[in-house]
Formats: C-alpha cells, structure tokens, sequence
C-alpha cells in the first residue's frame, strides 16, 4: 500500500474514534442527568454501555426483518413471474 493512503487510514480511524469517544461520553452525561438518583460514574457507564447494547439488538432486529421482508418480496416476485411465464407457454 502506498504510505500517503496508510496515514489517510490511520488518520480517518482516529477521527472516528475520537467522534465515537465523544457521543459515548455525551450518552454518559444524558443518563447522569435523566436518572432520578445521582448515579455513581461506574454506574453511569454500565447503564450507557447497557443503553447502547439495547439499541444495536434492536437495530439488529430491525434489519433482520427488513431483509425477510425482501426475501419474501423477491419471492413472491419471482412466483408471480413463474405463473405468468407458465400462463403464456399454455396458450
């Protein structure tokens, strides 16, 4: 690889982890503020970490349906082909 695209990458990585970085800290001060009891910041970081683990599984769940959603789509398509196909060889 040429050396100008390595310290790009390395670059754009750090950036993001520092972009990553900062929103985990900005979850961590939002559940410090929204809980009704003062939270100790271990306490604050286990229920952003807890937050941030139920919004990927939804998002999982989410995508997995999406794509059901099309398989079944793309299914029902190619059927539908298949009967008009066989309709028009009959007659």
């Amino acid at each position: 690889m040429h050396s100008a695209y390595v310290k790009q990458i390395i670059k754009e990585t750090e950036k993001n982890k520092r972009f990553y970085e900062e929103i985990y800290q900005s979850i961590v001060a939002r559940v410090k503020t929204i809980t009704p009891n003062e939270l100790t910041e271990k306490e604050a970081h286990e229920a952003a970490r807890n937050l941030i683990e139920f919004c990927r599984i939804m998002l999982d769940y989410k995508i997995k349906k999406q794509k059901e959603k099309a398989r079944n789509f793309s299914a029902c398509n190619n059927n539908i082909d298949k009967a008009l196909k066989t309709s028009s060889e009959a007659n």
